[in-house]
Order: C-alpha cells, then sequence, then structure tokens
C-alpha cells in the first residue's frame, strides 16, 4: 500500500497519484557521543540530518574507512521506533573514546528492512569520529634574542584533535641570564582553547646597563593538562621537542659608552691623566676648573662610578696645568704638571696633597721643580721617580729625570749622573723594581738609547735592556705586561729601524717583539696613552682614525700579537684626541681627552666604556696564518692559542683539507679535537707528512678550526695554510702568458726550481713566432738552454723586443722549454706565451691597459704589499684589465695616477670580488674618498668630477686579517680622464678670439688685440643674426676674458649635438664706430 490510505501510492494521503521523490544530500556527521564514566553522554547532534519516519539502524557492514567496530564505536544495529505522529527519532551511537592520537576516522549507517512505507535516497550516512587525543610542542630548540629587542615570544604548537581545551604548564630555568635581572619568568602556564593550534609563551627580557657578553636562560614545556570531565586521562601529551635554550645577546658590547658612569657633564677642559687608587676612586689632572658642574683647580677625585667626590677638598686648587698623577701607598695624590701654587700655597710643578684632597705641607720638596713634569712614579716604599722637562729639583740640579724620597726631599743617592738629555714622558715600575723610561732622549744616566731606556732601582744604567736603535720620534707612554713585555706608543714610525708606526712590542730584554703589530695593523696617528691588560691585549688612546682599513677614532684595543680586537667596537669613537687611559679593577676602561662626544653620547673630555670579553670562552686560532715545511719531515706541529677569557675549559675541532697537496698522496688527513685546560693557553697538533719520489713542486693543504661551543670566538686566524716544499728537484714556467709592450725593450721570463736545489741543472728553451717576426718584432736566439747555479731557485731569459713606428695589431711569440738535465724534472704547462703591445695608437684620455701594465712614464703607479697589475681573466672590454696584487690577510694594494687633466667628468670601469663589509675597494680623489666598495660587484662604471689640473686618482684595495671570500680582488678597465683644452698659439699680428676653458659656469673666451681696447662680443646660431653679450676692454698685455653664463646649460647636456653656435669679438672705434 502507499502508507497513507488514499491508494494513490504517494504515502501523503492526499490522493494525487505519484510518490514524490526526496531531495539527494551528501552524508553528514548525524550525531557524537563520548563515554564518560561508563555511560555514553551525547555531546553533538546535527539539527540538519532529515527525519525519516520508520527505519532499522544497522552497523553490521560498516561503510570502508578507519574506524574499528567496538574499538572505536559501537557496532550493534538496533531498531528504531517511531511512536504515533512522531517524525523524529534520536540513534544513540556508542563511540568509544581512547588515548590513541589518531586522524579523523569515519564508519557507515544504514537504514533497513522497514517495517511500513520504504527507504527514501538518504538511506546511509557516514559518521566522523574527531579525534580529542593531541600532543603539544615548541617550535624550535635553540633561539637568540636582542637584550634591548623587547618580549622574547617563544610559539607553541599543538597537533592531533583539537576539540578540547588544554592547558600547558612550563618553566624557566637560569643559566647564566637570570630570572629578574636579565629576564621576567611570567605565569608559567598557556592556555589552548577549543580549536586553537597554537600560542605563544611571552618572556620579557630586561635591557639593562651592564656589559655582561651572551647569557642564556632555558624554557621547558612541563605537562599538558585537560579537564576529566571532558576527556580522559593522557588525551593531551607533550612532544618530544619540549625544551629551549634562550640565548641573549648583550647591547652592551666592549669598547661601548657605559651609560652608568654618574659624571654629569664632564670636565671643562683636556684631561691629560688619570688614575684609579687604592679605593679604587679615580683622581684626574688637566687643564680644567670644573668637574660634574663642581669647581675644581686642575686636580679632581670622582667615586668609582663617576660621582663627584665631594669629601676631595682642594679649595682654591692649583693654578696651571697637571699632566700626571702619582698616588702614595696611604692614597696621598701626587700631582706633576707645569703649576707655582696649590690652595693659595708657592710650591713648584710637584707637590702632595693629603687623602682628603687638602695640600700637605709636610711635603718638603723646597723650590719644587724647575721646569715641567709629565711622569710620576710611585715606587713600593713610597719613594717617587719623576720625569719631565725641567733643569732643578729643590735648588739641586737634576736634569729631566730624579727621584724623591717619600717625604718630598731630593734623593741624592739616585744614580742618574747628569739625568736625560731630552725630556722624559713617562715611566713604567716593573714588578723587580726596574724603571723602563720613554721620551725624547738620547741618553740618560749615561747610557745611549734611542728614547727607551730602563735603570735599575738605584737609577744607574741596566745594561742588560739592549733596544737597538729605538724610536724615530717621541714615545709618550710605556706599560709592561705580565709577561714582562714592554708596550711603548708615541710619535715614531719606525723600531730599531723597522716599520713600526705608533706603537711597538719590546721583549723583557728591549729587543723589538718583529712577531707583535707592525705595519700591518695599519694605525694612522699618534698614540699617546697605552694600558696592558692580563691576557696580553692592549688599550690604546691616541689622535687616529683607522687601524687596519677599520674605523677607530682615538681608542682601541689590539690582540695580543698587535693586531686589532675587532670584537672590541668604539661605534664612532670619540671626536677628539685621547691623552689617557685607565683601568678599573672590573674591567672598564677610562679615557680623558679632549673631546666633546664618544660615540653617540655626549662625554666632555672624560668617558667610562664597556671592556671586558664578548664571548665566554675566549678567542682560539692559529699562532701563524702560514708554515713551511720540507716533504722529508715526517710530522709537523702547529701551535694553537687561546686568549681572552680562559677561566673555563673549551674544545675546539680541527681537520685537514686538501688543496694542491692530497690526501693520502702528500700527508695523512687529519681530524680531531683540541682541549684547552682551565687557564690553559696554548696547544699543539701534529699532522703527518707522505714522502714521494714525484717532483710536484711546492704544494699546500690547510688546516681548519671549528666548535660549536657558545660564547667561543673563532674570528681569527682559524685556517692555516701549511705549504710542503717538495724534496725532488723541479722546474716549471713562472707565468704561463707574458704581455710586453714594444718600448719597453726586453721582456724577462722567469723559470723556478723546486725541491733539491744542491746540485747545478739546465733546461733547454725554443722561441717559436706565432704573429710576430723575429728580428723585426723580438730579438733573441731561435733555441738555447737555461743554467740553474748551485742552490739557485730561479734562471732567466731575455727576449729583446723591437720598437717600431709602424702601427700593427698585437703580436705573439711561444717560449717552450725541454731537455731537462738529469736529476731534474718539468712540471705544469711547459709553454708560455708573449704578448707584444703596439704603442703606435695612443687613444686621447683613455687608459686601456691594453698593453699589459700600466701605461709607463704618464704617471701610473702602484705600491702597497703586492702591485697591481694587468691580467686577462676578468675585463670590461679588450684583452686587458688591472687587478689589485694577491695580497694576503691584512694587506692592501695601492694602485694611483697623478698627472694634468681638463675639468669635467672622469670615469671608469670596477668589478668587486670580496669578503662583504670586510674586504673592499676604496676610491679617492685628491686624498678625498669618493666611493667605497665590497662584496660582489659586477662591472660597472663609476663617474666623478675633476678640477683642471694636476689631480691625483688612487685606487685602494684592502683585506682584513682572516677570511678569504670569492677572489679577494679588485679590477678596473677602460680609465678617462678629462683631456686638458688645447689652446692654439696667438697669432701675433692679428686680433683673435679663442675659448679658453670649460668650466660649470659656462665658457670662457678670450680676447687678445690691442692694449686697452674695447670689444664687442656677439654670438649667432646661423652666422646671420648677431646679438651682443658684453663690451670687454683689453689690458695692458692686450688681453680681456669673459665667461658666458649662458651657455652653462647647453654644456650640462650629455651631447653638444644641439650647441651648435657662433662667437665674434668687433672692435669698437671712436663715435660708436665698428
Amino acid at each position: 500500500g502507499d502508507g497513507d490510505g488514499d491508494g494513490d501510492g504517494d504515502g501523503d494521503g492526499d490522493g494525487g497519484g505519484e510518490p514524490e521523490e526526496p531531495e539527494p544530500y551528501d552524508p553528514v556527521v548525524a550525531a557524537v557521543y563520548n563515554q564518560v564514566d561508563g555511560e555514553w553522554e551525547l555531546i553533538h547532534v546535527n539539527e540538519a540530518v532529515p527525519n525519516d519516519w520508520v527505519a532499522l539502524f544497522d552497523t553490521t557492514n560498516p561503510a570502508e574507512g578507519e574506524a574499528e567496530p567496538d574499538v572505536d564505536y559501537g557496532s550493534d544495529g538496533m531498531r528504531i521506533e517511531f511512536p504515533i505522529d512522531a517524525s523524529l527519532a534520536l540513534v544513540a551511537v556508542p563511540i568509544l573514546d581512547d588515548i590513541e592520537t589518531e586522524p579523523l576516522e569515519v564508519f557507515g549507517m544504514i537504514l533497513g528492512n522497514p517495517e511500513a512505507g520504504y527507504i527514501a535516497d538518504q538511506g546511509t550516512a557516514v559518521v566522523g569520529i574527531i579525534d580529542d587525543e593531541c600532543s603539544f610542542e615548541l617550535a624550535v630548540d635553540s633561539v637568540e634574542t636582542a637584550e634591548n629587542g623587547g618580549s622574547l615570544s617563544v610559539q607553541v604548537s599543538r597537533t592531533g584533535g583539537v576539540v578540547n581545551p588544554v592547558l600547558i604548564e612550563y618553566d624557566v630555568t637560569d643559566g647564566t641570564a637570570q630570572n629578574t635581572a636579565d629576564y621576567l619568568k611570567g605565569a608559567g602556564r598557556v592556555m589552548f582553547e577549543a580549536g586553537q593550534e597554537t600560542a605563544v609563551i611571552v618572556v620579557p627580557i630586561i635591557d639593562d646597563i651592564e656589559m655582561e657578553g651572551l647569557e642564556t636562560f632555558e624554557l621547558n614545556l612541563t605537562a599538558a593538562i585537560v579537564s576529566l570531565d571532558i576527556a580522559l586521562e593522557g588525551s593531551a601529551t607533550l612532544g618530544e621537542l619540549v625544551s629551549v635554550q634562550v640565548t641573549i645577546i648583550d647591547d652592551e658590547m666592549p669598547g661601548g659608552v657605559d651609560p652608568g658612569f654618574k659624571l654629569k657633564g664632564g670636565v671643562n677642559g683636556p684631561v691629560f691623566s688619570i688614575l684609579v687608587d687604592q679605593d679604587e676612586r679615580i683622581l684626574l689632572g688637566g687643564d680644567f676648573t670644573r668637574v660634574g658642574g663642581v669647581n675644581y683647580g686642575y686636580v679632581s677625585r670622582l667615586h668609582p662610578d663617576g660621582y663627584v667626590d665631594s669629601s676631595f677638598n682642594i679649595g682654591t686648587g692649583l693654578d696651571d696645568i697637571v699632566r700626571s698623577l702619582g698616588v702614595q701607598p696611604d692614597r696621598k695624590p701626587i700631582p706633576g704638571g707645569r703649576y707655582t701654587f696649590v690652595d693659595g700655597n708657592a710650591v713648584l710643578s710637584v707637590s702632595r696633597l693629603n687623602a682628603d684632597g687638602v695640600y700637605d705641607n709636610t711635603f718638603t720638596i723646597g723650590a719644587g721643580v724647575e721646569g715641567e713634569v709629565f711622569a710620576v712614579a710611585v715606587q713600593s716604599d713610597g719613594g717617587i721617580v719623576i720625569g719631565g722637562d725641567f733643569r732643578k729639583v729643590a735648588g739641586e740640579a737634576a736634569k729631566n729625570i730624579a727621584r724623591l724620597n717619600p717625604d718630598g726631599t731630593l734623593d741624592t743617592t739616585f744614580a742618574v749622573g747628569t739625568g736625560a738629555d731630552k725630556p722624559i714622558r713617562d715611566i713604567a715600575i716593573q714588578p723587580d723594581g726596574k724603571l723602563v723610561v720613554v721620551g725624547e732622549f738620547g741618553i740618560v744616566a749615561g747610557g745611549s738609547f734611542g728614547k727607551v731606556g730602563r735603570l735599575n732601582p738605584d737609577g744607574s744604567v741596566d745594561t742588560e735592556f739592549t733596544s737597538g736603535m729605538g724610536a724615530n720620534g717621541i714615545v709618550h707612554a710605556v706599560s709592561v705586561q705580565q709577561d714582562g713585555g714592554i708596550i711603548i706608543a708615541g710619535e715614531f714610525t719606525t723600531v730599531d729601524n723597522k716599520d713600526y708606526p705608533y706603537v711597538a712590542r719590546l721583549e723583557p730584554n728591549g729587543i723589538l717583539d718583529e712577531e707583535w703589530g707592525g705595519a700591518a695593523v695599519g694605525i694612522n696617528g699618534a698614540v699617546f696613552d697605552v694600558a696592558t691588560l692580563l691576557d696580553g691585549k692592549v688599550i690604546i688612546g691616541g689622535e687616529f682614525t683607522e687601524i687596519n682599513g677599520y674605523s677607530r677614532n682615538s681608542y682601541a684595543r689590539l690582540h695580543y700579537n698587535g693586531e686589532l680586537d675587532r670584537n672590541f667596537d668604539p661605534g664612532e669613537g670619540a671626536n677628539g684626541p685621547v691623552f689617557s687611559v685607565e683601568l678599573q679593577p672590573d674591567g672598564n676602561i677610562l679615557f680623558g681627552g679632549q673631546f666633546t662626544q664618544v660615540g653617540e653620547y655626549e662625554q666632555n673630555n672624560i668617558t667610562r666604556v664597556f671592556g671586558g670579553e664578548q664571548f665566554a670562552l675566549g678567542r682560539v686560532e692559529f699562532r701563524a696564518p702560514r708554515i713551511e715545511y720540507g716533504e722529508g719531515a715526517t710530522t709537523y706541529e702547529l701551535k694553537v692559542i687561546r686568549s681572552g677569557k680562559v677561566q673555563e675549559p673549551v674544545t675546539v675541532q680541527y681537520k685537514t683539507v686538501g688543496g694542491t697537496a692530497k690526501e693520502g698522496e702528500d700527508f695523512t688527513a687529519a681530524t680531531g679535537d683540541i682541549t684547552f685546560d682551565k687557564g690553559e693557553r696554548e696547544a699543539t697538533i701534529s699532522i703527518s707528512l707522505l714522502d714521494d719520489e714525484l717532483a710536484e713542486g711546492t704544494e699546500s693543504f690547510t688546516v681548519e678550526l671549528t666548535s660549536d661551543a657558545e660564547g667561543i670566538d673563532l674570528g681569527g686566524r682559524t685556517s692555516v695554510e701549511v705549504v710542503v716544499i717538495d724534496n725532488e728537484s723541479s722546474a716549471s714556467l713562472d707565468q704561463l702568458a707574458y704581455e710586453v709592450r714594444e718600448s719597453d725593450g726586453e721582456i724577462v721570463l722567469a723559470v723556478s726550481r723546486y725541491g733539491g736545489l744542491g746540485e747545478g741543472s739546465t733546461v733547454n728553451y725554443t722561441l717559436n713566432a706565432i704573429t710576430a717576426t723575429a728580428d723585426e718584432d723580438y730579438s733573441a736566439a731561435a733555441t738555447g738552454v737555461l743554467t740553474f747555479a748551485p742552490g739557485a731557485g730561479s734562471a732567466s731569459l731575455i727576449i729583446g723586443i723591437v720598437d717600431d713606428l709602424i702601427e700593427e695589431p698585437t703580436e705573439q711569440l711561444a717560449v717552450t722549454l725541454s731537455g731537462p738535465s738529469g736529476g731534474l724534472t718539468l712540471v705544469g704547462e711547459l709553454t708560455t706565451t708573449v704578448t707584444i703591445l703596439d704603442n703606435d695608437q695612443p687613444v686621447p684620455g683613455l687608459t686601456t691597459f691594453e698593453a699589459g701594465l700600466l701605461p709607463p712614464d704618464s704617471g701610473w703607479s702602484s705600491s702597497g704589499s703586492k702591485p697591481w697589475y694587468a691580467q686577462t681573466g676578468e675585463v670590461y672590454e679588450g684583452s686587458y684589465a688591472m687587478r689589485s696584487g694577491k695580497i694576503t690577510d691584512a694587506q692592501e694594494s695601492i694602485l694611483v695616477v697623478e698627472r694634468e687633466s681638463g675639468a669635467g667628468t672622469g670615469s671608469f670601469f670596477v668589478k668587486i670580488s670580496s669578503e662583504q663589509d670586510w674586504d673592499y675597494l676604496e676610491f679617492a680623489v685628491n686624498g678625498r674618498a669618493l666611493a667605497k666598495w665590497s662584496g660582489r660587484v659586477n662591472w660597472k662604471k663609476f663617474e666623478f668630477p675633476l678640477q683642471a689640473g694636476i689631480n691625483r686618482l688612487e685606487w685602494r684595495y684592502r683585506k682584513d686579517p682572516s677570511t678569504f671570500a670569492g677572489m679577494d680582488a679588485a679590477f678596473i678597465d677602460n680609465v678617462i680622464l678629462p683631456e686638458v683644452p688645447v689652446i692654439e698659439p696667438e697669432p701675433e699680428t692679428e686680433p683673435t678670439l679663442a675659448v679658453v676653458d670649460i668650466a660649470a659656469e659656462g665658457l670662457r673666451l678670450s680676447v687678445t688685440g690691442d692694449a686697452a681696447s674695447e670689444y664687442e662680443l656677439q654670438f649667432s646660431t646661423d652666422l646671420k643674426s648677431w646679438s651682443t653679450l658684453a663690451n670687454v676692454v683689453t689690458d695692458d698685455t692686450g688681453n680681456a676674458l669673459y665667461t658666458d653664463a649662458a651657455s652653462a646649460e647647453t654644456l650640462a647636456k650629455e651631447t653638444w649635438a644641439e650647441a651648435a653656435g657662433f662667437y665674434r669679438a668687433v672692435l669698437v672705434v671712436g663715435d660708436g664706430g665698428e
């Protein structure tokens, strides 16, 4: 039947005919149940499910899916009873909860076996079980954050089901960073709401003003908690990545200004001396009258934090400059300078104050010092050694150096004889009581010294001190290192006739330490004071702006070997000279001088900067960047050194890397660990060499250092080149291509011999013409023999070059080696090509280097560690371009052209292949830097303005002290300079009009005619219509000049094609006639 009794079969009871088809739709989730405490609880019903009126729910044949019967859901079917007049029935499907993390799982529902009516189209449905198990992890295991970067956000992610709210608990534990001092721990929990997949833990970072280096702490997820009212225990878990190490990068870096220094307003005049006394208070001396806004005449004292020490009472103060300060064991200061009064008491140049600053009238120096005192050094027994530019002390003759007893009386037993012939600038007392004196002298205590000498404690000459020729300029400062080394600084440029500008290190016996510093350090100005650190590093202050190509204004720190310590970064530095350097016990550094700004801070004549180390584990590097060994050696040793902070042990790794020397053929590959124990500063590694019977020439490989340790500085020499010198005799060409200009007259070809050089040997050569013609383009025997004398490492072949007047293309010949004598092997390419460049086609204004070398006699030159040279590998146009010399670490290569040019725009093409920001090419005109390039720069044109006259152009390529990158080179090509304007000679009898100069203001015209004659200058564009520009009158020599300002706009265009025009000068005669 139709179920409604009207017989029409549609079941709607209206007798209207055919049954209606139900609306089709996609299967949907009908309901979701959860098992709680053993009972099933309905947690979701889909109201959109249609109301089928009679049905049987059966799950005996579920649809294919991932849900498993009786594991994920109850699989028994059931009867659905619809009461009379009911159109909706609820079906309770048991969903079985577990604590497994699973994807969305589905099973099928089927309606069947209706007792009345029929099953419509929607007879099946798919039920999706949304998993509520989930896992929580951190996004990263380590993170760095800047101290001044605000709060740190650490992301936590949820995987799996997101239906339940979950509370995540976490903990933060101190490392070197501490809660409340460096960061704030926070709430310790973060909430995930239902549906939320990620959350963020926020840790506030505290920005302080302490120099702390890198600090760390650790954040750990500890628990994932979900309410048991909605889920099973264990449904929320933590994953594998639950810990993150946080590194705080300090923004107070070594060398930066310490904003915590409390002196406000600074000092109102230069500070020449700073001294920290036994109570850590800071004594100042100089040419000032106010300190921190308080009146202090030339001497003052500060608390360790920079506040003015108001307990230091000097009354009216001193009346003139204080150059140096000493302090006796009882904290009584001794100022030295050129003053005449102290708080109204007459005393010359040296006096003593009580610890509270009051003038000490028990210091009985009598008439004082007749002259100026530059240095005051207090000995352990309270005796006072003074140095300066003076003639008498306490009325007695004493020239430039003397010793006072602790009570101020002159010590007549101080055996310096007639003293020093010229002023003494500084005195340092060694632990053994000996006195190192520096200054301007050549003789002190009867001994000859070149501005650096040493005396015994009694004043006699220390004959064990041998400083050779000494320094060639004033030595302003000296400091003794912990190992006995002596650092000197001043205005000198050589020490013992060797290039050591401004700062040098002497061995304890006075001999120059040639492994420390030197010209390569590249300090460009005088150094006035030094301080030495326990780790061997040196603080310098002076009047310089650059060290090794890096900006360092007035102060810097040097490594134990004299190289610039780039981790000590002063930023913009001081804007004036630094005269005094003093260390505080906490490692911070005081500078006094004549400046108003340091970094970005206003600092009047005194400042404090952070000392210490950025790297908590110090610096590890090889002692030398290159070392040579003979092939016959079985093993060799390399020294690895550690500097800076060495209070904790550290381990680094090393490995060999093949080069022209091959692993397994020339050396045994090696890797390993190098461990420095606490306080240890040196370690040794051994590598095995392999000897063979092959003639290979000199070969090399490298050994590299690496480490993953936090807080270690690997910015130094972390790679050493090991050069293996062959012990089998071999020979090869030095170059595979040569270039020579016709005008050079000859070319020298070098053949080098390697390995065993004890015996003499020979090799044959042959010349073969390619496009050059023998006797017309070159002259040399077609064949010959090169002879190596015993012990000689090279031999040369000279080929004459014929300079003709014929315009020719580039021509070539080849030279080939053959037939070595017994015991000698030829290696590498055996043929080299010689290219002859014609010199009969000069191009005005353009230098192309197509001759293969710098144009001779044209103002071009090259200097530096290695000269620039012409090469064919990298060119902009043609066959050749100039390349900077093949320099190594901390070297430079300089190219210069100095010659006359016209006014206008010069240009050249440039290419750079170097380490970004560390190695660079600088271009300057007449000493003024116009451009700097670094990194990788492809060929580009650079233009620059030039004034008429002699101009000096300089290209300076500089390399940093360590890493190689790219080709480590700069290239230039096609240099164009404006030509000097050609001024045609004036006719002797006829008046002339000429353009004599082209300037930014316009064309300058010269009228030459009769003396005191008036001319009218006119202009035309077509030689028909003329307009008057001006009237000019010639001088007594018959000359007059005029600048056409209207022409400037036209001349500024890149082409003059539109600028056609004509000038004429018309002689004006009496009564306006022409």
